[in-house]
């Protein structure tokens, strides 16, 4: 069975999806945030490698996640993705 090896992981951005919406002057709601915020998710998930699904706003975020864990990469799949620039070329 998968799930005994594999699990999905979906979390909302912070004022996203069913998630809380911090005002914008408590927190920064730019891309390379909300990657530091899902780095700090899967730190704490302990996840050793992963898969990423990306569409939408969350590819210019997962491309991010991905440009600062690319070790921890295994797959990636790119759906409609909205790809906004920064730093990282991206």
């Amino acid at each position: 069975m998968l799930a005994d090896k594999y699990h999905v992981v979906a979390p909302d951005f912070p004022g996203y999806g069913e998630s809380s919406a911090p005002s914008v002057n408590d927190f920064d709601y730019s891309y390379e945030r909300l990657a530091t915020v899902t780095e700090k998710f899967t730190e704490k998930l302990n996840l050793s490698s992963y898969a990423l699904y990306l569409s939408d706003i969350g590819a210019s975020v997962g491309f991010r996640l991905a440009v600062m864990h690319r070790f921890l990469l295994r797959y990636s799949r790119i759906h409609a993705a909205l790809c906004a620039g920064s730093r990282y070329g991206i």
